[in-house]
């Protein structure tokens, strides 16, 4: 049990705070008129389009709190981060909720869905490029294809 490790945990503590707070902003907006309202539909989709970052960066934070409050021996901490844990996870699925009920989709969803598409592939082949490639006219003239 360090001084600097009871540093450590108040900073992963008020980083958490921090990401906490942000997501609690996306859910908020997610109460507010979205569909007639212009302003806040791109208040809410610019917040919305950060929300997996969020996520990962709280689960990140949430890891290292749990591994200070392990050292430290701060079973307090540990079970206020457990609830933190739930609270945050509520938010992130309500908002996700919201978005799938309304369609909205972040960009990496978005990119996500693009490159589903296979791109098609055409590759003209003649006899002339077929006859010019030599391991192949070999195979070809072997008999191999009667």
């Amino acid at each position: 049990m360090t001084i600097v490790d009871e540093e450590k945990l108040q900073n992963c503590i008020s980083r958490r705070e921090i990401i906490f707070s942000r997501m609690q902003s996306l859910f908020d907006s997610t109460t507010k008129d979205l569909i007639n309202n212009k302003d806040n539909l791109a208040d809410f989709l610019v917040r919305y389009d950060r929300i997996e970052i969020h996520y990962v960066d709280f689960d990140s934070v949430q890891a290292e709190i749990f591994a200070l409050c392990l050292k430290l021996k701060d079973t307090t901490t540990q079970l206020a981060s457990l609830q933190q844990t739930t609270a945050f996870e509520d938010l992130y699925y309500r908002v996700r909720a919201c978005a799938r009920i309304n369609n909205f989709r972040t960009t990496q969803e978005k990119l996500a869905e693009a490159n589903k598409v296979a791109p098609s592939t055409s590759v003209s082949v003649t006899r002339e490029s077929v006859a010019a490639t030599p391991a192949f006219a070999q195979v070809r003239d072997s008999g191999f294809y009667r």
